[in-house]
């Protein structure tokens, strides 16, 4: 009873997403010449980029840290916080520069030049690509640890 519920919810919500996705201007718009997004990719984009780690991080900091892993947490969030503050204010001394958008590549490359700028992209990349991997290899090592399966079966679903 359980699976046939969550099976038709999936279904349900990957139906609806579906048609979500195929109305026009939902996530772009083209205006002036130019490809625009919409508040709806742009918190499409922020969301995951925010909040890849909520699923994996606290599991993992258990594994490795143990019960004092809440201050962990609570120490990254705080730092986080107070990161978030310091990107505000680049964005608005980007914005004073006429620069919208662009964030740490156009903020590097305002104050420290192509090199530095090129450097910091390539880091933010690195990261992303990083994070994409750590978030898929603990999300397959945490789903499966309610089965035996095979390292090497593991590995097979995380490729996949």
């Amino acid at each position: 009873m359980k699976f046939a519920v969550l099976a038709l919810v999936n279904l349900s919500l990957g139906i609806l997403f579906i048609i979500l996705l195929k109305k026009r201007g939902l996530v772009t718009y083209f205006q002036g010449g130019k490809v625009w997004l919409t508040w709806l990719a742009v918190a499409i984009i922020t969301l995951m980029d925010e909040l890849t780690s909520v699923f994996y991080a606290p599991a993992e900091a258990y594994r490795f840290i143990g019960p004092s892993a809440i201050f962990f947490i609570t120490f990254t969030a705080i730092f986080i916080h107070y990161m978030t503050t310091r990107l505000v204010e680049i964005a608005e001394i980007l914005e004073h520069h006429g620069i919208f958008g662009g964030g740490v590549y156009s903020f590097s490359y305002l104050v420290l030049g192509p090199t530095v700028s090129f450097i910091a992209v390539s880091s933010i990349m690195v990261d992303y690509i990083l994070t994409a991997c750590m978030s898929a290899v603990s999300a397959i090592e945490n789903a499966t640890s309610f089965f035996q399966m095979s390292h090497s079966g593991k590995m097979s679903l995380v490729l996949w």
